[in-house]
């Protein structure tokens, strides 16, 4: 299973009144974010798993991904 960054519940522009801009929100979101999702299972064996099967074995085991 690859795991898939949602979307934002809001849009780009909704904290640009004085706290972060809109370009910033969406370089933070979708590049920045998106690379970690990207990349969060590679080269493990979690790799092929669904997101509650990663939960329960890490839980079970006490290893981290």
């Amino acid at each position: 299973m690859t795991l898939k960054l949602s979307n934002l519940p809001y849009s780009y522009n909704a904290l640009s009144l004085n706290i972060i801009s809109d370009e910033t929100l969406e370089y933070h979101h979708d590049d920045y974010q998106k690379f970690y999702f990207d990349n969060l299972l590679k080269d493990t064996t979690w790799g092929n798993e669904l997101i509650e099967e990663i939960i329960l074995g890490i839980y079970n085991s006490n290893k981290s991904i």
